[in-house]
């Protein structure tokens, strides 16, 4: 089971592997139900303001990417997340784990 750090997925009551466009409904279904004008909550304006941060995150590839690498981060600092490979030194590739020829 993945991490979801921020909680950003719960807020917009979707799983971790909805699509672009289910992101972007829950969004807009979330955010008729929370919008300051129609909400009138003392705590509207904050949770809009927290819906908005799920969406700007969530809602772009290299943005979502970062959000799933952040958690992914928290999960080995915590020793529950998948062993990184080790680098390899400067030279060589994966393979053929021969030198390359210096760049001159």
């Amino acid at each position: 089971m993945a991490s979801d750090p921020k909680g950003y997925y719960a807020i917009l009551k979707i799983d971790q592997t909805a699509s672009a466009e289910a992101i972007k409904a829950a969004f807009r279904r979330q955010a008729k139900l929370l919008h300051p004008d129609h909400n009138t909550a003392p705590d509207a304006v904050e949770k809009f303001q927290t819906l908005n941060e799920a969406y700007q995150s969530l809602g772009t590839p290299h943005k979502r990417a970062a959000y799933a690498a952040e958690s992914g981060a928290s999960l080995r600092a915590t020793g529950q997340g998948r062993r990184q490979r080790p680098s390899l030194p400067r030279g060589l590739n994966r393979t053929s784990r021969h030198p390359r020829p210096p760049d001159f």
